[in-house]
Parts: structure tokens; sequence; C-alpha cells
């Protein structure tokens, strides 16, 4: 299976994804850490609502990753491999930041909040497929469509050790208590530094400029062959 990779309109859709989805995320993180992680209220709310809109711009952000991605051959299968499996993850932690939403706001305490989590997660494959597995899908599709652009041109070495880096701070810093927890927003923020910095690059322009290499090339290797040939 294949995706359509047409610059426009699905640019103007996608593209601002790689711009906004990781400061939205750190906005909410941000919103979390000063209060909302205390219980449900507002700070809870806020944040949850606007994580929700941050993974909605990240999965377009990766269908624009994939349009950078190459056009045929084994490296487009695992391209379009990589945005469903993206694709699949985004959708799991929507899910899974929309049943935070509904529990904060049914629950007026934490002890609330812990009971209606346990009624959530007594629904069989609910805990695995929006808490545990399925996220993890969105950030392993992430890192190979990263790759995939760093090989055709149309993203830096650097992004991709940003994206390297910014995944494991993510997991690792999630656990920690206290403060320590900002160890996963720096981990938001080379994110959001790789990603800004693969969408300076135009796939349109990305294009286009392997094309005329490409044309340069035969046409230096036509030249080479008249020369040998003596033609």
């Amino acid at each position: 299976m294949t995706f359509d990779r047409s610059p426009a309109p699905a640019s103007r859709l996608t593209e601002p994804g790689l711009r906004l989805a990781l400061p939205l995320w750190l906005a909410g993180w941000t919103v979390m850490r000063l209060g909302g992680h205390r219980g449900p209220g507002l700070g809870w709310t806020v944040a949850h609502g606007v994580w929700i809109v941050a993974i909605l711009l990240l999965g377009g952000g990766c269908v624009a990753l994939y349009r950078r991605g190459p056009r045929e051959g084994g490296g487009r299968a695992l391209a379009s491999a990589a945005l469903g499996m993206s694709l699949v993850g985004a959708a799991a932690l929507v899910g899974q930041l929309g049943c935070d939403l509904v529990v904060g706001l049914r629950s007026a305490d934490r002890t609330a909040m812990s009971d209606a989590y346990d009624r959530v997660f007594a629904v069989p494959g609910v805990q695995l497929a929006l808490f545990q597995v399925g996220p993890a899908l969105l950030f392993a599709g992430l890192l190979v469509l990263v790759v995939l652009a760093f090989r055709t041109g149309r993203a830096s070495s650097q992004a991709v050790a940003l994206v390297v880096v910014g995944i494991i701070a993510q997991v690792a810093g999630k656990p920690l208590p206290g403060w320590w927890r900002v160890v996963e927003g720096l981990g938001g923020v080379c994110l959001w530094w790789a990603l800004a910095s693969i969408a300076r690059i135009s796939p349109t322009t990305a294009t286009t400029s392997a094309t005329v290499t490409a044309t340069t090339a035969g046409r230096s290797s036509t030249v080479s062959t008249a020369r040998t040939t003596g033609t």
C-alpha cells in the first residue's frame, strides 16, 4: 500500500504539523507540570486538550515526512509502512488522551480518578492498545520516516540524531519524580528542533533539486562515454 504524494493542497494541511506539533505538546507539558498533574481540574483538562491537537498535528507532520522519503522501490514500501505505523500510533495516543480527558472531567479527586482508570483498564485490550504498545508505534514510525528523509537528502544527520535523543529522553524522563521530569521536556525540545529543521526544506524544492542533479549526472555520463568512444 502506498499513499498520495501530491504536493498541494495536502501540503497545506500536513506541513504545519512539522512546525507546530511539538511547540503545542510542550505548552501542554508545561501546564501539566505547573499543576495539572495534581489531579482533575483546569490544568489537567487544558493540558490534555492541547495534547490532542498536538498529536493530530504530528500525524499530519508524519505525512509531510513521508512526502520527503523515497519515491520508488523498497524504500517507498518501507516509508508507507512507517507512515501507517505512525498514524496508528497517533490514533492510539489520541485515544489515550481522550480517556484521560474524560476521566478528569468525571472525577472529583485523585481517588475517583484511580477508580475510573481501574474501570477503563478492565476493558480487554484497552491498556495494551492505548497506553502501552499503540503510542510507541507513533515514535517508531516517526524515527523511520526521518531516517528515510535523510537518505533522500531532505533531512540532516543532525535531525536524525535529535529525534533519537528526543525519543530516548521522553521515554526515560516520563517515570522520573518531581522536577526530574524536565528530562522529558528536553526530549520534546529536541524533537521540535529536529522537525523544525526538516520543515525548512521544501519537499517540492528538494524533488526539483534531485531531478536536476540526476539529469546533470546523466549528461556528464553521456559526455564521458562519448569521449571514451571517440564519438
